[in-house]
């Protein structure tokens, strides 16, 4: 959203943060089904010129709360369910080989570019396995933990 507000000069974008608060406090989020001023100020956000609401906490402030906790859990759900269809079951033990993803960042001043660089370091040697999702994994001197979305299992 505030891409919205900086058009050509990104160091402008300090001199719009009144009006992207107030259109991000006064926007209907998905996740609660009100905005948040609705759910602190009992009332919408008025504009500039716009009368002044007095809030009046009515039969209908008092469910906000309950009918945005439930609003929340259904879209909890159903973020859940989306991520759990993509999700690959790896099976990774104490032994095998991996690579780690990386995560490079373009540099203009060393001449690197992030889009060149490999998407993979390693190879790494799972060590162990801290929880159901992170290994501990390591190459020479250099040991970490990972999360399973990061390895790739390679065959040696």
């Amino acid at each position: 959203m505030l891409c919205c507000f900086v058009h050509g000069d990104h160091t402008e974008g300090d001199k719009y943060i009144a009006e992207f608060m107030f259109a991000l406090n006064s926007f209907c989020h998905d996740s609660t089904g009100y905005s948040p001023a609705e759910l602190f100020l009992y009332r919408k956000l008025q504009g500039p010129g716009e009368p002044v609401e007095e809030p009046c906490v009515t039969a209908h402030t008092t469910g906000m709360y309950e009918k945005a906790r439930k609003t929340m859990a259904k879209i909890n759900k159903s973020n859940k369910r989306a991520y759990d269809q993509k999700r690959l079951c790896v099976n990774i033990k104490t032994g095998d080989k991996v690579l780690l993803k990386s995560h490079p960042l373009s540099n203009l001043r060393r001449k690197f570019s992030a889009k060149l660089a490999p998407k993979w370091r390693g190879p790494y040697d799972v060590i162990s396995q801290v929880s159901p999702v992170n290994f501990v994994i390591q190459a020479g001197a250099d040991k970490r933990v990972a999360h399973v979305e990061q390895l790739k299992v390679i065959a040696v």
